[in-house]
């Protein structure tokens, strides 16, 4: 069983909010570690549909260039 920790830090490494050291400590657990590792993917595979979740919503006129211009100056 996956301790509620683990379970938070996988979350984390999933959404790329640990990284250097940490994440690779937090590899080096999922090495050890099927259940973990099978935690990781599954997440994964949620993090890949959350794209998709919500409905595309129109893109207001002139952003494109109100933002070009914002970036260029």
């Amino acid at each position: 069983m996956i301790a509620l920790v683990q379970r938070g830090d996988a979350a984390s490494y999933v959404l790329g909010a640990i990284g250097g050291e940490e994440a690779l400590a937090f590899e080096r657990l999922m090495a050890a570690d099927t259940s973990l590792a099978l935690e990781v993917d599954a997440l994964r595979e949620v993090a890949a549909l959350l794209a998709y979740a919500a409905p595309m919503a129109p893109v207001p006129g002139g952003l494109r260039g109100r933002v070009v211009k914002a970036v260029t100056g």
